[in-house]
Parts: structure tokens; C-alpha cells; sequence
């Protein structure tokens, strides 16, 4: 519409100030193209302008989402900084051959965070209130069976049977239970044995007892 008007203009302004020769003609031709090129050209510049403003604002919306999102995410991040560390892994059974209702007592802690595990008594304490994860790996000698439960005051939370007639067996118990501030967790044997049942070696495996709190 912007061409037609420009040409129109053009023509109406030779038509009232002079006649159209044929030299006139030609330079009338040729100055229409070029107006119409450079009409063409100013098109495609505003059109380049608005693509280029729809792919700004649309920029600065990613950016906005991605910074409420990176916000949301460091919040939450802190959130969860809150949870204290508690952590405990102990291992190498004091008695290898347990009585029955015996707590297997660990002597030595690689991690104790929070100070709850006992290596005199075998409890863990808790220092503060939560959910937990606990988890016992017992290694036992071949033909041996081995009976145990996790026990949080006085009530079992998890238990196995474990038993291995070819050759040395490793396996594991897990659980994950609500723990309240003070609460004890121990490992007790459910069935002894006057013979030894679990074994520590370096090369086949090593009996231990972790736990770590999840969620306060």
C-alpha cells in the first residue's frame, strides 16, 4: 500500500509540472524501481525490527523464569541446610559368636557425625528427632547361620534370617523409621550361637552397622 501511494504521488507531481519525454519515461522507470527497492528494504528492516523485539522480550522471559527457578531451587537448598548432621558407621564386632538378645556392640566408628553411636554400649542415640535410615552388613563363615534385628526401644524395626552352606556369605538389612530425640537403635542377635558366626577379613568382607538421619 506504502509503494502504490508513492508511486501515485509521483506520477501526479510529472503529470502538473512537466510532460513525460521519453528520456523522462526511462528515468521515470528507473526511479520507480529503485524507490520501490528502497521501499521493499524499509519492509523487511521493520520487519527485522519487530522479529528482533518478539525474540528480545522473549529472551528476558526465559531469563526471568530461569532466575525464579534458580531462586525456588537455592531456597529450597537452604531449606534442607537445616537438617542437622547425624551420621554414624561402625564396625568390627566386639563378640563374633552373639547370645541370644545380645546387642552386637561395634568397637570402631568411621563416621560418627553427631556423636550418637556408642562403641562401649552399642547404641545409637538420637540427638534430635527424624526419620532415618539404618543398615546392617553382616559377613558369616560358610554353613553358619546368622539371626539379627534392628531395634529401636525395645521394638524390632527390621530383621533376617541369614545362612550360606557353599562358602562365605555377605548380606545386608535396611530400614528407615521415625526417630525420636533421646530414642536408642541397637543391633540385637535374635538366635546365638556358641560357635563364631561372623568374620572379618579385608579381602571377603567386614560386618558393620551405619545410620543416618534423612529428614528432621
Amino acid at each position: 500500500m506504502k509503494m502504490a501511494i508513492t508511486k501515485t504521488l509521483f506520477v501526479v507531481y510529472m503529470l502538473l509540472f512537466g510532460r513525460l519525454s521519453a528520456d523522462d519515461g526511462d528515468r521515470y522507470s528507473y526511479d520507480s524501481k529503485l524507490l520501490e527497492k528502497v521501499i521493499r528494504l524499509e519492509l523487511k528492516v521493520e520487519e527485522m525490527q519487530k522479529k528482533l523485539e518478539a525474540s528480545q522480550e522473549r529472551m528476558e522471559s526465559f531469563i526471568t523464569d530461569q532466575t525464579t527457578i534458580f531462586k525456588n531451587k537455592t531456597d529450597e537448598v537452604e531449606i534442607k541446610g537445616d537438617v542437622p548432621l547425624v551420621a554414624f558407621n561402625a564396625y568390627s564386632p566386639v563378640d563374633v559368636s552373639p547370645d541370644t538378645s545380645e546387642i552386637i556392640v561395634w568397637r570402631n566408628t568411621l563416621v560418627n557425625e553427631g556423636n550418637g553411636y556408642d562403641t562401649v554400649l552399642g547404641l545409637f542415640t538420637a540427638p534430635v528427632s527424624g526419620l532415618y535410615f539404618f543398615a546392617v552388613h553382616s559377613c558369616v563363615y560358610t554353613s553358619t547361620a546368622l539371626q539379627y534385628a534392628i531395634v529401636l526401644d525395645h521394638n524390632i524395626v527390621g530383621r533376617t534370617y541369614q545362612y550360606e552352606d557353599s562358602s562365605y556369605h555377605c548380606s545386608s538389612l535396611n530400614t528407615i523409621t521415625m526417630v525420636k530425640e533421646g530414642q536408642r537403635v541397637w543391633v540385637k542377635c535374635t538366635s546365638g550361637s556358641t560357635s563364631n558366626q561372623m568374620f572379618e577379613h579385608d579381602s571377603y568382607g567386614k560386618s558393620s552397622f551405619i545410620g543416618v538421619l534423612l529428614h528432621k
